[in-house]
């Protein structure tokens, strides 16, 4: 067999283009394992095409990469695209091959830059898919630790449960205070308490020794399913809410009463 021949032919980068029929590649492979020349050859077209095809493309996934040149890059790069160049203008089939080859690595860049636009796409989507899910656990837990405090604070056996009921001029106003003198901390439960006027504001007191004691000006949140947080004073007796003028006063407007419990019942 004339090696030198069979390797000018061009047989071998139809070979490894993948351009042959299954018997015709058969035939490829048995000259391959029987004349070490050959096999040298194959190795380094299909080096040469596998630098000439990666040379200017966008770096791709590696699961991707590795796929699409399993065939083309089985040794370790030897030559450079020049010496594919040479040996090309060499072959019978010079010109053509060097055409589909550069068609080849056109296709292959323009894969590389779709997968890669892909696989960003599928990145970015989960990315932002585990952040806003992080953010939903995080309020979750937010709520948890929330409830648990609550819960605990209702169940100390040291937490009085006072009932707010509405005066004659708002009747159907209805709170609850929860007053932990040895934690001393309390909590404020709106049932019912409408909105005040655009110019008035709600104040809360306590009653120490029949004198009133500022609690603050109550803001009234959009959800009241939770108690409102408000002062602690010590050896309250009674809580009251009264309407005044925005702002709140120094001291409480009684014939503007809305709400009035005492500790002692």
């Amino acid at each position: 067999m004339d090696v030198k021949a069979y390797i000018e032919s061009g047989i071998l980068e139809q070979y490894a283009l993948g351009w042959l029929s299954e018997s015709e590649s058969r035939q490829v492979e048995e000259v391959v394992q029987k004349y070490p020349e050959v096999r040298r050859e194959l190795q380094e077209i299909e080096i040469a095409m596998g630098q000439m095809a990666q040379a200017g493309a966008i770096p791709p996934h590696p699961d991707t990469k590795e796929a699409l040149f399993d065939r083309i890059r089985r040794d370790k790069f030897k030559s450079l695209e020049d010496s594919l160049k040479t040996k090309i203008h060499g072959l019978q089939r010079g010109r053509s091959i060097l055409m589909a080859l550069l068609a080849l690595a056109a296709l292959l860049i323009a894969w590389f830059v779709y997968q890669n636009s892909r696989h960003m796409d599928q990145l970015n989507a989960a990315v932002t898919g585990n952040r806003a899910l992080a953010a939903a656990c995080d309020s979750t837990t937010a709520e948890r630790d929330r409830l648990a405090q609550y819960f605990q604070f209702l169940q100390d056996t040291a937490t009085r449960a006072i009932p707010m009921k509405g005066t004659e001029i708002a009747p159907l106003n209805a709170l609850t205070v929860y007053y932990n003198p040895v934690a001393g901390q309390t909590l404020l439960s709106i049932g019912h308490l409408p909105a005040p006027p655009s110019d008035r504001s709600y104040q809360l007191w306590a009653l120490v020794d029949g004198k009133p004691v500022d609690m603050g000006v109550l803001t009234i949140p959009s959800d009241t399913t939770y108690p409102l947080v408000v002062p602690f004073i010590a050896e309250a007796g009674a809580f009251a809410i009264t309407l005044e003028p925005r702002g709140g006063s120094v001291n409480p407007t009684l014939d503007q009463m809305q709400a009035l419990g005492s500790v002692g019942i």
